[in-house]
């Protein structure tokens, strides 16, 4: 980049972890021209997606809240699979032990309040969703359950 042809950004995003990335898509989406900064090196890049493997955690009652988000799973054997529920509650119940009762409740509201439409906009641009058997389920009397 030359200085003829540099443009401030409206946007800057520090990290291009996965919510870095979401945060740079949506704000492009928004007409924003954004720049995003990643200090680690190549093989270390991608924030605590590196860690879960790409999961993360969002809100749904059951199997058919996972379908509109994973056509796929309705191929799977779904009688030996019980993907069960995360309801609010637990979602609560999950970010007050993982932080210690350290979180804003107000914005862990909000969090988990959009988790299952940051999940369907997520799929909508693209993201493939598939259940992790076997790294997030175990097998219990023969099912699979998460």
């Amino acid at each position: 980049m030359t200085p003829e042809t540099y443009v401030e950004p409206d946007v800057l995003v520090i990290g291009a972890g996965n919510a870095a990335a979401n945060a740079a898509l949506a704000a492009h989406e928004a007409g924003a021209t954004v720049v995003m900064v990643e200090a680690a090196p190549q093989d270390s890049r991608a924030g605590n997606s590196a860690f879960t493997g790409g999961a993360f955690r969002f809100v749904y009652n059951g199997v058919e809240d996972l379908l509109p988000l994973a056509p796929d799973i309705g191929d799977l054997d779904l009688a030996n699979i019980d993907f069960g529920s995360y309801t609010r509650e637990q979602y609560f119940d999950d970010m007050g032990r993982l932080t210690e009762y350290r979180s804003d409740p107000e914005l862990t509201d909000i969090l988990i309040g959009n988790s299952y439409a940051a999940a369907r906009w997520l799929k909508a641009h693209g993201v493939r969703f598939q259940p992790a058997l076997g790294r997030q389920a175990s097998k219990v009397n023969g099912k699979f359950k998460f």
